[in-house]
């Protein structure tokens, strides 16, 4: 597909404002604006979004129709238009999911992403044209590698190359899917590559007994590595009918020596549907994405907030957020963009 689209203006400027937390501090707001992306597009899920500095870019990747598809788009104006989305994959007659995941920008126009269960594709144009897949090896013991979260690019400060490559995946417990809960419980490891993606480390648990599957990582300044991981669905609300993973919740775990081993897991939510992508608060623009979280049925008899009220993401040191905030069910790919 060729050509640009542009929201209509009530789509585009709508006035927000954000909210971030400061640690022990009082809460921050900043001005920020609201564009809707995909309002008009079929199933839209699944958005990932990098920024090419060289270029000046913003690449996404979404999921679209049914059975989900990858495909791209990308901003030159700083989100103000977007070409049309482009298929990543060939067309096939395969009614299962290719949900593209981990977008990831490498620096040079070089681009990678995964789709959840199979390959990888590769690009070096600034993400206009793709690779062919590339298989993902399994695990050590022959489980698949099922993956959703970016991968973490550790650079050399002084050219900018990459030297260590980072990704995380899950499998499922086995020894768990006869215990009678209703979705399965999963367990989270990373891996890294130092040779363009060829040959991968054996991988190693991240804070075993998480529950969950996606983990996020992020390089601290002090050298230490940050996971946030989602955690497995509590068991009241996992029997006898699994809500799917609509109640699994947000924790912390910590590495100081470079992943082999962590810390106990920080639990921040214990349920809500909260997906964690750690960054730096210091860059002079914030990009963020749309989380989506189910309250408690008990919480919405006692007066809290039902689904449909809007809560915008929070920042902060990790371990320091609060609360319970659910939100309303993301349809469609926002974009919020601060002043």
């Amino acid at each position: 597909m060729t050509g640009k689209t542009v929201s209509p203006p009530e789509a585009r400027h709508r006035p927000q404002i954000g909210h971030r937390l400061n640690g022990q501090g009082a809460p921050e707001t900043f001005p920020a604006e609201l564009h809707i992306v995909t309002e008009s597009w079929n199933r839209v899920v699944v958005p990932y979004l990098v920024y090419m500095p060289e270029t000046g870019r913003l690449l996404m990747l979404v999921a679209c129709d049914y059975p989900h598809r990858p495909f791209i788009l990308w901003s030159d104006d700083g989100g103000e238009t977007w070409i049309q989305p482009r298929p990543v994959e060939k067309e096939s007659d395969d009614p299962s999911h290719h949900i593209g995941v981990s977008l990831t920008y490498l620096g040079e126009g070089n681009v990678i992403l995964s789709i959840e269960s199979s390959g990888r594709y590769f690009r070096r144009d600034f993400g206009e044209t793709w690779s062919d897949p590339v298989p993902k090896p399994p695990m050590s013991d022959g489980s698949p590698w099922y993956q959703w979260d970016p991968y973490l690019v550790d650079g050399d400060p002084a050219t900018g190359k990459v030297l260590r490559l980072w990704e995380t995946g899950w499998k499922f417990d086995n020894s768990a899917a006869e215990s009678g809960m209703g979705l399965c419980p999963q367990r989270p490891f990373l891996r890294y590559r130092e040779d363009k993606g060829q040959t991968w480390s054996k991988e190693v648990e991240v804070a075993r007994g998480v529950g969950g599957g996606e983990v996020a990582l992020f390089r601290a300044g002090n050298g230490n590595m940050i996971a946030a991981c989602r955690t497995g669905v509590p068991t009241r609300f996992n029997q006898p009918i699994p809500e799917i993973d609509h109640y699994e919740g947000l924790g912390i775990a910590i590495s100081k020596d470079n992943g082999q081993t962590w810390s106990e897991l920080n639990v921040l939510y214990e349920y809500g549907r909260h997906q964690g992508q750690p960054g730096n608060q210091r860059q002079p623009v914030d990009v963020h994405g749309p989380v989506a979280r189910r309250p408690e049925p008990d919480r919405l008899r006692q007066g809290f907030p039902k689904p449909g009220s809007q809560d915008l993401q929070h920042g902060g040191r990790p371990g320091q957020m609060a609360g319970e905030r659910p939100t309303r069910e993301c349809r469609s790919n926002h974009c919020r963009r601060a002043l």
